[in-house]
Protein backbone atom coordinates (compact mmCIF):
# COMPACT_ATOMS: atom_id res chain seq x y z
CA UNK A 1 0.00 0.00 0.00
CA UNK A 2 1.15 3.62 -0.41
CA UNK A 3 -0.18 5.31 2.15
CA UNK A 4 1.87 8.17 2.90
CA UNK A 5 1.35 8.86 -1.25
CA UNK A 6 -2.28 8.57 -0.83
CA UNK A 7 -1.97 11.18 2.29
CA UNK A 8 0.29 13.56 -0.02
CA UNK A 9 -2.46 13.38 -2.97
CA UNK A 10 -5.39 14.39 -0.13
CA UNK A 11 -2.71 17.14 1.39
CA UNK A 12 -2.08 18.87 -2.34
CA UNK A 13 -5.43 18.68 -3.65
CA UNK A 14 -7.05 20.61 -0.58
CA UNK A 15 -4.09 22.71 -0.58
CA UNK A 16 -4.46 23.52 -4.57
CA UNK A 17 -8.15 24.21 -4.17
CA UNK A 18 -7.74 26.01 -1.27
CA UNK A 19 -10.34 23.78 0.67
CA UNK A 20 -10.54 23.74 4.35
CA UNK A 21 -13.97 23.54 5.27
CA UNK A 22 -15.26 21.15 8.22
CA UNK A 23 -16.90 18.82 7.70
CA UNK A 24 -16.08 18.91 4.17
CA UNK A 25 -19.05 19.35 1.67
CA UNK A 26 -18.14 16.68 -1.02
CA UNK A 27 -20.67 18.48 -3.03
CA UNK A 28 -18.51 21.63 -3.39
CA UNK A 29 -15.16 20.02 -3.57
CA UNK A 30 -16.92 18.16 -6.78
CA UNK A 31 -17.65 21.46 -8.31
CA UNK A 32 -14.28 22.56 -7.12
CA UNK A 33 -12.61 19.62 -9.18
CA UNK A 34 -15.42 19.76 -11.87
CA UNK A 35 -16.95 16.63 -10.90
CA UNK A 36 -20.15 16.09 -12.17
CA UNK A 37 -22.25 14.61 -9.84
CA UNK A 38 -25.61 12.57 -10.64
CA UNK A 39 -28.37 11.10 -8.17
CA UNK A 40 -29.32 7.46 -9.05
CA UNK A 41 -32.83 8.81 -8.75
CA UNK A 42 -32.63 10.47 -11.78
CA UNK A 43 -31.92 7.82 -13.93
CA UNK A 44 -34.58 5.21 -14.50
CA UNK A 45 -32.24 2.39 -15.37
CA UNK A 46 -32.25 -0.60 -13.29
CA UNK A 47 -28.54 -0.98 -14.00
CA UNK A 48 -27.31 1.37 -11.82
CA UNK A 49 -27.91 -0.81 -8.68
CA UNK A 50 -26.74 -3.58 -10.86
CA UNK A 51 -23.49 -1.65 -11.46
CA UNK A 52 -23.21 -0.51 -7.97
CA UNK A 53 -25.47 -0.11 -4.89
CA UNK A 54 -23.34 2.33 -3.87
CA UNK A 55 -21.90 4.25 -6.39
CA UNK A 56 -19.73 4.30 -9.48
CA UNK A 57 -17.50 6.90 -11.35
CA UNK A 58 -16.91 6.97 -15.92
CA UNK A 59 -15.07 9.49 -17.76
CA UNK A 60 -17.39 10.87 -20.54
CA UNK A 61 -14.37 11.37 -23.01
CA UNK A 62 -16.18 13.34 -25.60
CA UNK A 63 -15.90 15.95 -22.76
CA UNK A 64 -13.14 15.01 -20.70
CA UNK A 65 -14.62 15.29 -17.56
CA UNK A 66 -15.86 13.10 -14.83
CA UNK A 67 -19.09 11.52 -13.75
CA UNK A 68 -20.10 10.50 -10.12
CA UNK A 69 -23.16 8.37 -9.68
CA UNK A 70 -24.07 8.12 -6.88
CA UNK A 71 -27.07 6.26 -4.75
CA UNK A 72 -29.05 9.12 -2.96
CA UNK A 73 -31.41 6.95 -0.99
CA UNK A 74 -28.84 5.52 1.09
CA UNK A 75 -28.03 7.39 4.51
CA UNK A 76 -25.98 11.22 4.23
CA UNK A 77 -22.79 9.88 5.63
CA UNK A 78 -22.72 7.22 3.17
CA UNK A 79 -23.46 8.75 0.39
CA UNK A 80 -20.31 11.42 1.60
CA UNK A 81 -17.85 8.00 1.86
CA UNK A 82 -18.81 7.09 -1.44
CA UNK A 83 -18.51 10.36 -3.65
CA UNK A 84 -15.04 10.92 -1.54
CA UNK A 85 -14.28 7.69 -2.59
CA UNK A 86 -14.81 7.72 -5.80
CA UNK A 87 -13.23 11.14 -5.64
CA UNK A 88 -10.10 9.20 -4.65
CA UNK A 89 -10.02 6.28 -7.75
CA UNK A 90 -9.73 10.06 -10.15
CA UNK A 91 -7.11 11.36 -7.98
CA UNK A 92 -5.44 8.12 -7.67
CA UNK A 93 -5.37 7.97 -11.69
CA UNK A 94 -7.36 4.50 -11.68
CA UNK A 95 -8.00 2.76 -14.98
CA UNK A 96 -9.73 -0.68 -13.75
CA UNK A 97 -11.73 -2.01 -10.79
CA UNK A 98 -10.01 -4.80 -8.42
CA UNK A 99 -9.40 -4.76 -4.73
CA UNK A 100 -6.65 -3.14 -4.33
CA UNK A 101 -7.48 -0.07 -5.88
CA UNK A 102 -10.76 -0.08 -3.60
CA UNK A 103 -8.43 -0.71 -1.07
CA UNK A 104 -6.86 2.72 -1.95
CA UNK A 105 -9.77 4.43 -2.74
CA UNK A 106 -11.23 3.39 0.81
CA UNK A 107 -8.04 4.82 2.44
CA UNK A 108 -8.27 8.04 0.50
CA UNK A 109 -11.68 8.44 1.28
CA UNK A 110 -11.23 7.70 5.03
CA UNK A 111 -8.13 10.17 4.85
CA UNK A 112 -9.75 13.11 3.10
CA UNK A 113 -12.74 13.10 5.58
CA UNK A 114 -11.42 11.99 8.96
CA UNK A 115 -7.68 12.91 9.33
CA UNK A 116 -7.98 16.25 6.89
CA UNK A 117 -10.52 17.11 9.42
CA UNK A 118 -8.99 16.51 12.48
CA UNK A 119 -5.96 18.32 11.02
CA UNK A 120 -8.20 21.84 10.55
CA UNK A 121 -9.68 21.32 13.84
CA UNK A 122 -6.28 21.16 15.54
CA UNK A 123 -5.04 24.34 13.67
CA UNK A 124 -8.21 26.13 14.35
CA UNK A 125 -7.58 25.30 17.88
CA UNK A 126 -3.50 26.70 17.58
Amino acid sequence: MRYEQIERIVDEMYEDLDFAEIPVDVFKLCQKLQINLIKYSNIESELLSFLSNDGFTILDKENRQYKIFYNDLMPDEKIRFTIMREIGHIMLDHKKLNKKNEKEANIFAKYALAIIEKKLELREVS
